[in-house]
This record gives structure tokens, C-alpha cells and sequence, in this order.
């Protein structure tokens, strides 16, 4: 059974004016929505400008964005394909729904791999996920990626990510309890010289004693 969820906006509204001062009165009106039913969302929202609407559209996730904001109308298609919109795409302690949905309608969106600035993904609460994603994906590039975080992932699969991915990567994080000997190490330090751009990396690996 799919939950509901809210969504809450505040308006200004004006209740009333005081007779004696005619200063004009207004306290904040809440209002609140169930965002399972499109139509509420887009009656609510349609009033708003272009401007606000990305403000707001950018604090959600892609999976919040596209499953529900999506293909409501132009309109909507328009700002969420605006290129001031950039994505921060989880796909880490999420239900096997969301996961399958981020790859199957979000990800083959060109409009958003143009857009696509970080990216995390994890086997530790979804098993084998690296792995679906690397077969569903096997030749993917994203030119705008700029931070990758890998859980619990396998040195075959770091490597593999790192050979296809943006070579303009900023941001790396590799968290791992699965065993990586000296040599793989090695490789995996030569990988990440590669990335040019690197301003930060964290890798917390397991050498089969201490993890």
C-alpha cells in the first residue's frame, strides 16, 4: 500500500483591515495537499511563477521530482528540464520500487544525464545493486557528474565505474567492508590520479584484518 504524503505550502493571506489604523492584517496560511493526487498538486502549484516553482522543484529528490511532477504539462516538463535544475541522484536506502524507477525513467533521460552533478550508489541496503546498475548501464556516461559515493561496492565494480564514468569527477567516496588487497589498491590509486579535477576523496577500504 503506497503512503500518502504532504505537501505544505504557506501563502501569505490577508484576513482582514483594522477600521482604526487601516493597517492591512495577514498571517500565514498553510496549505496542505496530498501530492499521491496529481491534479491537487497541479492546481496548487500552477499559480506559483517559473522562478519560485524551480526554487522549490530543487530541494526535492529526482525520484519526487519526475514521479510526481512529470509529465503534468509543458509547463512543468519545461522547468524541470531547465539546466539551472541540477540533479542529485540516491539511489542508497531506498525501497526496490524507487531504485527500479530511477533507473528505468529517470536515468535514460538525456536531459537528465546533462544535468546530473552527484550520484550514490549502494549495495548495503539494496543487494546487488551496483551490479544492476552497471548491466542495465554498461556503456553509461554522465559528462556532468562531479561527486561518486560507492557503498559496499566490489573492487571489479570501482573499477568499472571509474573507468566509465566522468573523468571530471570532484568528489569521490568509497566506503567498502568487503576485502581489497595491496595490488587492487594500487590500481585503485592509479584511477583516481587519473581524475584531474579531484578536490576531495574518501576511501575506507577493508584489508581483511581490521574490518
Amino acid at each position: 500500500v503506497e503512503q500518502s504524503q504532504n505537501l505544505t505550502l504557506s501563502v501569505d493571506d490577508v484576513i482582514r483591515h483594522d477600521d482604526d489604523d487601516d493597517e492591512v492584517q495577514s498571517s500565514p496560511t498553510k496549505i496542505i495537499c496530498d501530492t499521491n493526487d496529481n491534479s491537487v498538486v497541479r492546481s496548487i502549484l500552477e499559480f506559483l511563477p517559473d522562478e519560485i516553482l524551480l526554487d522549490i522543484i530543487s530541494y526535492l529528490k529526482p525520484y519526487d521530482i519526475y514521479h510526481s511532477l512529470y509529465n503534468l504539462n509543458n509547463r512543468f516538463n519545461s522547468i524541470i528540464n531547465d539546466f539551472q535544475l541540477t540533479l542529485h541522484l540516491d539511489i542508497s536506502y531506498i525501497s526496490k520500487y524507487e531504485f527500479d524507477y530511477c533507473l528505468s525513467s529517470i536515468l535514460p533521460l538525456p536531459s537528465v544525464l546533462l544535468r546530473l552533478h552527484s550520484l550514490h550508489i549502494s549495495n548495503d541496503e539494496t543487494y546487488g545493486a551496483i551490479a544492476l546498475f552497471i548491466r542495465q548501464y554498461p556503456h553509461l556516461n554522465i559528462p556532468s557528474l562531479r561527486s561518486l559515493s560507492l557503498t559496499d561496492a566490489t573492487i571489479t565494480q570501482i573499477k568499472f565505474l571509474f573507468q566509465r564514468l566522468s573523468i571530471e569527477l570532484e568528489h569521490i567516496s568509497i566506503v567498502t567492508n568487503r576485502t581489497i588487497d595491496m595490488n587492487d589498491k594500487r590500481q585503485l590509486c592509479q584511477l583516481l590520479l587519473k581524475h584531474k579535477a579531484l578536490r576531495s576523496c574518501r576511501l575506507s577500504l577493508c584489508d581483511g584484518v581490521d574490518c
